[in-house]
């Protein structure tokens, strides 16, 4: 199979992957907020770790060493990230956190431009006003319907999942995956305190964090850092989107979470935003350039 056609399959298995996320959430039957932040922050450290072992043996260490203050900066943005995103899902439902956490790019983008100072256009600055339009529709309808906690969560979660990528374009050519080590014990640390010291949970729960920890997040996010490898930015960006739209396709179906006409209407002008200036940015990319 070549390269690209593998990598498309990977990213497609990913998204399928996280896509189930809010599921396995609404699925926990007794653990509290704290107790799944802190058992699917332990599973995910778990599984990053021991991949990070097998890649490098003696040399595991060093890779933490080498990043310097990368490892630790990315590392908590990873962990607020996976963490608010967690935490969202509780407090808001499973459409209102995914279409948000849909507007990524857009936070990447202008984070990007900030702080690496890549060029921002005008059609991607206008698709961040309307991916904004469209987040704060559900913001609203959070502040009326008592999600308004989540919804915000939700929004922390995708800035830092924005910082995180971010930080991962400036270190793209060394192994960023120990950062993702750190975000799950981050993660893990702040659950704990949640938690109040309270870790104990059922067997049935323990499974499920282990699945949102050690399957899900592990799978989907080395699924995606090894079909980044070989697909562009455009490409990346619309297959992610297949786990945003599929999240709350499969609560609806199967637990019967059916999202608001606002949260509807929201999303869809994140996705028309993030799906408009991917198509744009294509086409950009396409035309010849004048040479001199």
């Amino acid at each position: 199979m070549p390269e690209h056609r593998r990598a498309l399959m990977m990213m497609i298995v990913s998204g399928l992957l996280l896509s189930t996320m809010g599921l396995v959430v609404r699925g926990v039957a007794e653990a509290n907020q704290g107790q799944i932040v802190f058992w699917r922050g332990f599973w995910s450290a778990v599984g990053m770790g021991f991949i990070l072992w097998v890649q490098n043996r003696p040399q595991t260490w060093q890779r933490f060493t080498e990043l310097g203050g990368v490892t630790l900066y990315g590392g908590v943005l990873a962990g607020l990230a996976s963490m608010c995103f967690i935490l969202a899902m509780l407090h808001t439902t499973v459409a209102n956190a995914m279409f948000t956490m849909s507007a990524l790019p857009m936070f990447t983008a202008l984070l990007a431009w900030l702080f690496l100072k890549e060029s921002v256009g005008a059609v991607t600055l206008l698709a961040m006003f309307l991916a904004m339009g469209g987040i704060g529709l559900m913001v609203w309808d959070g502040l009326s319907a008592g999600g308004l906690l989540g919804n915000l969560l939700a929004l922390l979660a995708a800035l830092s999942a924005a910082g995180f990528v971010v930080i991962l374009r400036h270190g793209r050519h060394r192994n960023m995956l120990p950062t993702l080590v750190i975000g799950a014990l981050f993660s893990m640390g702040v659950g704990g305190v949640l938690a109040q010291g309270q870790w104990v949970i059922s067997w049935y729960d323990l499974l499920l964090c282990f699945l949102l920890g050690g399957v899900i997040s592990v799978g989907g996010h080395l699924l995606f850092m090894l079909a980044s490898r070989a697909l562009t930015g455009v490409e990346l960006t619309l297959l992610t989107l297949i786990e945003f739209v599929l999240g709350p396709v499969w609560v609806w179906m199967l637990l019967s979470e059916q999202p608001s006409t606002l949260t509807l209407v929201g999303g869809s002008v994140v996705m028309v935003s993030v799906i408009g200036q991917s198509w744009w940015r294509g086409q950009a990319l396409k035309r010849p350039t004048a040479s001199f």
